[in-house]
């Protein structure tokens, strides 16, 4: 059969998918789409898993695939012949390419450990394609010993520079390589002036498409700011610290520090911190089930729950953004008729972005302790809230001599 004609049948096969698709709504056409896309990756895929990885590679260059695709497909059919479970979850569109790539990248990186470590695998496979890269990071982190700690820091200063560049488009940039921690400091700096202008154009009170400049913009506007000194004074900076005491009993005897949302990092970064004024918080062992209960007696959380909250899931739970970023948010939603309370158990991380996107779609989180992670759920009957303002908001002029009492916790809802 030529291929003119094996092209033909598929189109014949095909157009009834494509009419469906064209007669229902775009949410559900998207939908379905990614699920053939999932099916015909995975078919794809298994086929290359059938040939040595030189053959596939040319199989799948002479099919019209580039260079970096080909290579992607082939890695996936090594992975498929190590873990023939994921060609069936590829192909019945219960896992995507881009989390097997995740994998991929894994099992390279620890020479083969990731692949066969089930509950990475699930967790991976559970994640959001916002999350993947930070699920992958910390798996990886938490194989590092000591001494490749100092070793990756050491690696990260001797080769440090910064230089300018110029995007395809014509943009101008400034990229900066140094090592995580010195980054994380100035990106905190960054996050900290581009809060304080989100916050003076009216914060959550203004929806997303009434603000003047998207969240990318303003974090640019604030960079500009810190590194030409025109910033407002950010005050001594938090550092949150986690010691696991599980790793004394790894080979090496050595437990290490890991700055949350940056990684592990040597003693000596620690020791900079604390000479540098650094408002440092530390925990001990896993947090995950720290008993820090204040029922509804505050709204907000304290900072001892902040604390708890941030060792435990270190950013947003969907986008992995930095925890500084996010925003405590009631699992019950406090102010709905269900009432929920301030507890750590209760309460999970996430960005502006995602809180607001909760509460518009009616969703919250509950812990698995089955797979240890978060999943979403739809809102019960008696969780709903009012809908925030879709504008800005217009304050209420004060009594005279009232004083405001400013609120430094993070928002919660």
């Amino acid at each position: 059969m030529s291929l003119t004609t094996l092209d033909d049948r598929f189109d014949v096969l095909l157009q009834p998918f494509f009419d469906a698709i064209d007669s229902t709504g775009e949410a559900d056409a998207l939908g379905a789409i990614e699920r053939c896309r999932r099916r015909l990756d995975g078919a794809r895929t298994r086929i290359a898993s059938q040939r040595s990885a030189p053959e596939a590679n040319q199989l799948l260059r002479r099919s019209g695939l580039s260079k970096t695709e080909a290579k992607k497909i082939t890695d996936r059919g090594e992975l498929f012949q190590k873990k023939p479970m994921l060609a069936d979850k590829l192909e019945s569109g219960e896992a995507s390419a881009a989390q097997l790539d995740i994998i991929v990248l894994a099992d390279r990186a620890t020479n083969g450990l990731a692949s066969v470590d089930d509950g990475f695998v699930a967790d991976i496979l559970g994640s959001s394609a916002d999350g993947l890269r930070g699920k992958k990071n910390a798996f990886l982190n938490a194989q590092l010993s000591e001494a490749d700690v100092e070793r990756k820091h050491r690696f990260q200063r001797d080769n440090r520079e910064v230089f300018k560049r110029w995007s395809d488009d014509g943009r101008p940039g400034i990229l900066l390589e140094h090592d995580e921690a010195s980054l994380a400091q100035v990106w905190t700096a960054v996050e900290i002036e581009a809060e304080r202008m989100y916050r003076a154009e009216g914060g959550r009170d203004v929806a997303i498409d009434k603000q003047s400049v998207t969240w990318k913009q303003r974090m640019a506007d604030a960079m500009v700011n810190v590194l030409t000194g025109q910033a407002a004074p950010s005050g001594s900076v938090a550092v949150v610290i986690t010691l696991n005491a599980d790793r004394l009993f790894l080979p090496d005897g050595m437990p290490l520090c890991e700055m949350v949302g940056t990684g592990p990092v040597p003693n000596s970064v620690v020791i900079d911190a604390l000479k540098n004024d650094a408002e440092l918080w530390t925990v001990l062992g896993e947090p995950t089930g720290m008993p820090i209960w204040e029922g509804r007696s505050s709204r907000t959380v304290s900072k001892a729950q902040l604390i708890a909250m941030i060792a435990r899931d270190k950013g947003c739970i969907e986008t992995r953004e930095h925890w500084r970023r996010a925003h405590a948010h009631h699992t019950t939603p406090w102010s709905s008729p269900a009432q929920g309370e301030t507890n750590v158990a209760d309460m999970v991380l996430v960005s502006p972005t995602v809180h607001t996107d909760s509460h518009s779609k009616n969703y919250t989180w509950w812990w698995d302790r089955g797979i240890g992670r978060w999943r979403q759920r739809p809102y019960n009957p008696d969780e709903h809230v009012n809908p925030r303002p879709t504008g800005k908001v217009k304050k209420k002029a004060k009594p005279p001599r009232q004083i405001s009492r400013r609120r430094d916790k993070p928002e919660a809802a």
